[in-house]
């Protein structure tokens, strides 16, 4: 079931996208349409500039929350490369950095798409590797606001 979004007028969305830091933008933009946020989806129903802020929204609050363990554990690799493009988009090339050099330490190199696989791959992490990922948590956290209450921006929501 949907509900009705009320239309952002281009003022309003030039105004936040231009003169706000960039995860208040995202943030205040995912409220807006992720009661129609759907994972089961394409692109969650949303369309594709809805769906990039999203991602850069569940991102934030995945890394923020628990680490990038817990964003490739709850996520897998099926929605990495998009994030990438989503963080450049909106200007967090720091975030898009540290989230592909995260996703690299991975055996073969990438976080496998499937949940179960990614959860099998990062079982196989040495120490070492373990510790690298910690610190490019840290990394992150330096570019992360406040852990977000947004229900999308937690393991819990359905997106």
């Amino acid at each position: 079931m949907t509900r009705d979004v009320m239309p952002v007028t281009a003022a309003f969305f030039e105004r936040l996208v231009h003169d706000s830091d960039p995860l208040h933008a995202i943030s205040t933009l995912s409220n807006i349409w992720s009661s129609r946020a759907n994972a089961d989806l394409p692109n969650f129903g949303l369309s594709r500039a809805e769906y990039m802020i999203q991602l850069c929204l569940i991102y934030s609050g995945e890394v923020g929350n628990g680490g990038h363990s817990q964003f490739f554990l709850n996520r897998g690799g099926r929605v990495i490369r998009d994030t990438l493009d989503a963080l450049r988009g909106v200007g967090l090339p720091e975030l898009e950095s540290t989230l592909a050099r995260a996703a690299a330490l991975f055996p073969s190199g990438s976080v496998p798409d499937n949940v179960e696989d990614a959860e099998r791959a990062f079982d196989q992490l040495t120490g070492r590797v373990l510790g690298e990922l910690d610190d490019l948590d840290r990394q992150a956290f330096r570019f992360l606001p406040e852990p977000s209450p947004h229900p999308a921006a937690s393991s819990s929501g359905p997106v």
